[in-house]
């Protein structure tokens, strides 16, 4: 796209004749000096700096849609990870699951065992099947999200819906020790659309100065060759100034484009802002929280001292409940 608005426009090339006596071609030819058959070739010449300009506007033009593509890059690569880890999330919920169901079911049969000897109160195996009852119906939601997100994970690429995916790899907690200050400098540094911004703020402070550069004439250079017959042929060189007269729609023309220039771009405020958000996030979410780990039996266990209520065997230890954040 550079070299060709670097290049100068076509030349044009045109023939034709002059009669004398009747309109038919060659009438009057060798006899009339007027008479003739000609070519001429014409090539349009900018004003200096002109054609630059447009180049130099190209290839801005160029940058930003390569500015386009990056941050739609990004944007597809950031959606496959997120699809990635949240359909190994999902895996990782089931296998904890699947570990306090089996607790679970053996705290239920211990307390129907129980029950069935007078042992243990009726209610504690209805709160044993009704918690069991939940986990199953946590199993199938988190099935029916691993489905999603294997879908959504195959669209992003460009594979069908259906297309197995094997068991993403168990999830690891990476390390972390970025300073929001530094991530801000890192995203004003390499945001594709912060990029693309300042791309277009100097495409347009050349479209600024191409759009003053009408002011200034352009050129034609012509040249022929005209047959006369017998007569000795004849030559003409000619050279054209095209000249701008119609300044206030030049005048119209540099006030568009310095209005494009006065726009405002996408603030690096609005990147440090989402940098600060998802550091938040980030950092609350790999926070120890107090509180936070609940047993999964805790219907259950809402009175103090629940478990201990339950009088296992000398024999066999009680089972460990599975807590989780």
């Amino acid at each position: 796209m550079r070299l060709q608005e670097r290049s100068l426009p076509d030349p044009m090339i045109s023939a034709g004749y002059n009669s004398s006596g009747n309109p038919l071609p060659g009438a009057g030819l060798g006899t009339e000096p007027t008479a003739n058959i000609g070519v001429m070739v014409s090539q349009e010449i900018p004003y200096p700096g002109k054609l630059a300009l447009r180049s130099a506007i190209a290839s801005r033009e160029a940058d930003a849609e390569q500015q386009q593509i990056e941050a739609a890059r990004l944007s597809v690569t950031a959606r496959v990870k997120q699809a990635y880890y949240s359909l190994a999330s999902t895996y990782a919920v089931g296998d904890v699951l699947a570990r306090n169901k089996a607790l679970l079911d053996t705290l239920l049969k211990v307390s129907e065992n129980r029950y069935s000897v007078g042992q243990a109160a009726q209610q504690d195996v209805i709160k044993a099947q009704t918690q069991l009852s939940i986990l199953e119906l946590q199993e199938q939601r988190i099935v029916q999200q691993r489905a999603t997100q294997a879908g959504a994970l195959n669209a992003l690429l460009n594979r069908p819906a259906s297309s197995p995916l094997a068991r993403p790899e168990d999830l690891a907690l990476m390390p972390f020790d970025y300073e929001l200050d530094a991530l801000i400098a890192i995203a004003a540094a390499h945001a594709p659309m912060l990029q693309r911004d300042r791309v277009m703020i100097d495409r347009s402070q050349l479209a600024v100065d191409s759009a003053r550069k009408e002011y200034k004439p352009d050129f034609a250079v012509n040249g022929g060759y005209y047959y006369i017959g017998s007569m000795p042929s004849m030559y003409e060189f000619r050279f054209d100034v095209k000249v701008p007269l119609r300044r206030e729609r030049r005048a119209a023309a540099v006030a568009e484009q310095l209005s494009a220039l006065q726009r405002p771009a996408a603030p690096l405020t609005a990147v440090a802002s989402a940098c600060r958000d998802a550091f938040k996030r980030t950092t609350r979410w790999r926070r120890p929280r107090r509180g936070s780990r609940r047993c999964i039996a805790k219907p259950c266990c809402r009175k103090r001292g629940s478990h201990s209520s339950h009088r296992w065997p000398a024999t066999r230890p009680a089972p460990s409940i599975s807590c989780r954040s």
